[in-house]
């Protein structure tokens, strides 16, 4: 029986982009059945790197645009244990969402998806949760 008390069954949890990350696109997320979501951008950078991320919305998982208001303010080199969050109502989203990264130097890190307020179905993690009592 899933409840408030274990988060595992509420929220979906995705890795988006993990590592060295690039100037790229991190791997992209289904959100249908879901109302809300937070994102996590965290890790760090080294002298003379930057990272600018933004989110990005399709409605086809092919052809992403830009979300007005959904770039994080620029992270300055050499800031350790960075952290950005964006959270977003999905009922105003288009299906699916990314984040496109782009890096100057070195930037170690991951992107991380969480969904709330499963809509239709039993939240299920790609791979099986700890359970601490």
């Amino acid at each position: 029986m899933s409840n408030i008390h274990t988060p595992t069954d509420q929220v979906l949890t995705k890795c988006l982009d993990l590592g060295a990350l690039s100037t790229a696109n991190s791997q992209s997320i289904d959100t249908l059945g879901y109302t809300r979501l937070k994102i996590v951008i965290a890790g760090t950078t080294t002298a003379s790197s930057t990272l600018d991320a933004a989110l990005q919305e399709a409605s086809d998982n092919a052809t992403f645009t830009a979300v007005t208001g959904g770039a994080i303010a620029t992270i300055p080199a050499s800031q350790t244990r960075l952290v950005r969050t964006i959270s977003v109502n999905l009922d105003h989203r288009q299906r699916y969402l990314r984040i496109a990264e782009t890096v100057a130097g070195t930037v170690n890190g991951s992107i991380t998806a969480e969904l709330y307020n499963a809509n239709y179905k039993p939240v299920t993690q790609d791979t099986t949760p700890l359970v601490v009592n």
